[in-house]
């Protein structure tokens, strides 16, 4: 219509509230909020309408986590909320390897070390050497302890006397073989409490 019109509309004519998505004024009802004259809200939604949590589930058990005033959880789940049975409790190294203990008690020791060469003793067609391990933390009991070796020739290896602070590593190969820049790796598995 008006010139008033074609200035803000550029002479389209005014959608329908149906275009827009408008609710039409015959579907308002307790479900959706009505504004009045002066642009307020005649009834707000409650939080049934909009699909709120309750407050009784807020921070009940199977309910909802609750926030505090900077959006964090109150309490973070432990691991048994998450159906975890052992967990990691403590971590950490030392000139004589790494270790891990667990809630069960359960601890894990690794270390790998360079050797080099070593001082053999030769017994019949094979000789031997030890190299003594101090684990990175002490066992409550007697552990159970792998070795291997990374070497330029044959090597075996075994523990032997482990204790619960300690092991020696036992090398063996043949006689007349001289193995160099030797790898050993030692893994202790036993019980921290």
């Amino acid at each position: 219509g008006t010139a008033q019109d074609a200035v803000f509309n550029f002479g389209l004519p005014y959608p329908t509230p149906a275009e827009i998505g408008a609710v039409p004024t015959s579907a308002l009802n307790q479900s959706v909020a009505t504004i009045d004259s002066n642009g307020d809200l005649n009834q707000m939604p409650n939080a049934h309408q909009v699909g709120a949590i309750p407050s009784g589930e807020k921070g009940a058990k199977n309910g909802v986590a609750t926030l505090d005033a900077s959006g964090k959880l109150v309490q973070m789940p432990g691991p048994a909320d998450l159906g975890i049975d052992d967990y990691v409790v403590e971590t950490g190294s030392n000139g004589n390897g790494r270790y891990i203990k667990y809630n069960s008690g359960r601890m894990v020791c690794d270390q790998r070390k360079t050797i080099g060469t070593a001082s053999w003793t030769a017994r019949s067609d094979l000789q031997h050497a030890s190299i003594s391990w101090t684990f990175p933390a002490a066992f409550a009991d007697l552990p159970q302890v792998y070795t291997t070796v990374q070497s330029n020739g044959f090597v075996w290896t075994a523990a032997d006397g482990p204790t619960t602070t300690t092991t020696d590593i036992r090398m063996i190969t043949f006689n007349g073989t001289s193995p160099a820049g030797m790898v050993l790796n030692g893994y202790a598995v036993g019980r921290w409490k």
